[in-house]
């Protein structure tokens, strides 16, 4: 009961440091007091060592277990971390990919409209069949609000 009050009053170096003066101070005393037998003397002393080596046991303990509570705070903390830039890269691996699946679809896009504009005959103006093919790619591209568009494209 009074170490638990002084332990709460006290910080725990000073109280180690106090206890550490009264063990010495015990048996210095015990040593000095001519009264007393050898036995006793030993007995007493052996007794107060044996409560400051539990005692500085259980105040490593305590350290030990400060340190393990910082360390697993830590290591929930690092393991957030890991986990939020794991969700990241897969973010951006699959921003990645789309913008590779579309600039594949521009190029695609590209090599059809240069492949139509090479092939045509020159002077020559479009059959129904080349107006419908440029009309699919201006759906397609979502450029359907142009006046040319709703004059040449409407019936197809």
């Amino acid at each position: 009961m009074l170490s638990a009050l002084l332990s709460a009053l006290l910080p725990n170096d000073l109280w180690t440091c106090l206890s550490a003066v009264f063990a010495v101070l015990l048996i210095v005393g015990v040593w000095i007091m001519p009264a007393l037998e050898m036995q006793v003397r030993i007995a007493i002393t052996a007794g107060v060592v044996v409560v400051v080596t539990i005692g500085a046991l259980y105040g490593l303990w305590q350290g030990a277990e400060e340190k393990a509570a910082g360390f697993r705070i830590e290591a929930e903390a690092a393991a957030a971390q890991l986990a939020n830039a794991e969700k990241r890269m897969r973010v951006l691996e699959q921003a990645a990919a789309e913008r590779e699946a579309d600039r594949t679809e521009v190029q695609t896009m590209k090599d059809d409209l240069t492949d139509a504009i090479r092939n045509a005959d020159a002077g020559a103006a479009p059959g129904p069949a080349a107006v419908a093919l440029g009309c699919a790619r201006l759906r397609r591209a979502g450029s359907t609000s142009s006046p040319e568009y709703q004059r040449i494209c409407a019936g197809r």
